[in-house]
């Protein structure tokens, strides 16, 4: 069951790029997506595959979406996205073929439109992600940092272009969401002909890094870049590596120090000095597994779980500590979500009842809010529904998750997800449900605003059209109320 375990705490890190032959390899070819119902549908990232037959659109899986096209004309293409001088190599850009180009933009020539906000409801407004740049868009993330003192939210989002002079084109962006400006992104291209693979993902869950695999199967070499929210520079780590290097487990950006965290086989690992990619051990895990993780920029933090018995313990570590600082402990239960916001922890745990807590159809969930003094504030009302937490974010007293239930029918499959919000005082929650047809995919907090992404369901659910904020001040009127012996509709 332990083993179980681990394969369910990595599966959504792993569809951040898993190499050919692994667990999202299929799915970047085209392969089926998650069934409905299955909490795939709200994991993590995913990548867009650059490159493809000319014309060809093959349908995404749960590790990302898979796209061809070359050809075309400059009608339906900004012109700062084919002009040269938009764009810089990478450092190390001799790694990469005349197929596969991987480029960095110059911020003042970014020319994408900023994001218009429209109203959506009570307390909610919308903004189109797509704006004209492409086909569609993709593999979003979100993020929240304190950046200059202030609370701000971030969304990665990759715009895909099928037909262009240039061949396909992938726009990896990066938008502040305070103003809605792109203050980042990154140019890929590959050429029709091109052979081997030309791969992009986010690294790791609400981390602001980036990571690009190239090469034939048996080849394959990595970039790995850190982007600094303040200035929107990127620090690529070196020397390039061959990906087999530094495995395909769970990893984090520790973007304000310059450092790579990577959770591998039974050791948590992290760059030897900043801009590094060679590792050194920081902590053997031993007797425990790793549940799930967290970056704020400057720390990880993690939940573990006791191999021979129920119980688990929060910690973190940061670049210049000789060891993990243990945050809190929770020796009757299983935390299988952590995040961190501005002055406090939160996490989902579930109290097992006879399998382990983070098996993926347990009841008997909650949710807590720990201070940065490792204060423990009263748990929330237990949820006995079957269900998983895909998603955590916290800032302030408020916490946010991404819900999905199960045994729901099919004529009902707008109740399989929601966003949950909920004051961690007195745990008074609203529920927002997801639009038609969609599940709901990332969430972020900020001291003003909770940021939601939604995708469709069925072949495409990797895509993103619009971004949601919904203002905290209006908590009242946000969604409806929830319960907490809340119950799905069922047959």
């Amino acid at each position: 069951m332990r083993g179980a375990l681990i394969a369910i705490a990595f599966a959504s890190l792993c569809t951040l790029g898993c190499p050919p032959g692994s667990a999202s390899s299929e799915a970047d070819r085209g392969g089926s997506p998650g069934a409905a119902g299955s909490p795939a549908e709200g994991g993590t990232g995913g990548q867009v595959a650059a490159g493809g037959s000319a014309g060809a659109t093959a349908p995404g899986g749960a590790g990302g979406i898979a796209t061809g096209g070359s050809g075309g004309t400059t009608a339906d293409v900004p012109a700062w996205i084919l002009a040269e001088e938009t764009w810089q190599p990478l450092p190390g850009a001799a790694y990469f073929s005349s197929d596969c180009r991987i480029e960095q933009g110059r911020a003042e020539r970014l020319a994408a439109p900023p994001l218009r906000w429209e109203p959506c409801g009570s307390g909610c407004e919308r903004a189109d992600v797509v704006a004209g740049l492409g086909e569609f868009a993709a593999t979003a993330e979100l993020t929240s940092r304190v950046v200059g003192g202030e609370s701000r939210a971030y969304l990665a989002v990759s715009n895909v272009l099928p037909e262009t002079p240039l061949g396909l084109v992938v726009i990896d962006r990066h938008i502040d969401l305070s103003d809605g400006t792109t203050f980042a992104a990154l140019r890929r291209t590959r050429a029709e002909s091109a052979g081997g693979n030309c791969l992009g993902s986010l690294l790791g869950e609400q981390s602001l890094g980036r990571k690009y695999s190239f090469g034939d199967d048996g080849t394959m070499m990595e970039a790995i870049g850190l982007l600094d929210p303040e200035t929107g520079a990127w620090r690529w780590l070196a020397p390039w590596t061959p990906l087999q290097q530094i495995g395909i487990w769970y990893r984090h950006a520790l973007e304000a120090t310059g450092h790579l965290v990577v959770g591998h086989g039974g050791n948590l690992r992290a760059s030897r000095e900043a801009g590094s990619t060679e590792l050194v051990e920081v902590d053997p895990l031993e007797a425990v597994s790793l549940a799930a993780a967290i970056s704020t920029g400057t720390q990880v933090v993690w939940s573990e779980l006791e191999r021979s018995e129920i119980g688990s313990r929060l910690r973190s570590w940061a670049p210049g500590n000789d060891e993990p600082t243990l945050r809190a402990t929770e020796p009757d239960a299983d935390v299988c979500r952590v995040a961190a916001g501005d002055a406090t922890l939160a996490t989902w745990a579930v109290v097992p009842d006879g399998l382990r807590g983070c098996d993926l159809d347990q009841p008997g969930g909650r949710f807590r809010l720990i201070g940065t003094d490792g204060q423990q504030h009263p748990t929330s009302p237990i949820l006995d529904e079957k269900l998983f937490v895909s998603a955590l974010a916290t800032w302030g007293d408020h916490v946010a998750a991404v819900v999905h239930h199960y045994r729901i029918p099919d004529e009902d499959l707008d109740e399989y997800t929601h966003v949950l919000l909920a004051q961690g005082g007195a745990w008074v929650a609203r529920r927002i449900a997801s639009l038609p047809d969609h599940t709901v995919h990332k969430i972020a907090l900020t001291d003003r605003h909770l940021y939601v992404t939604q995708t469709p369901l069925g072949m495409h659910y990797r895509r993103v059209d619009a971004v949601y904020r919904y203002d905290l001040a209006s908590f009242e009127s946000i969604g409806t109320p929830f319960g907490w012996d809340y119950e799905p509709r069922s047959e």
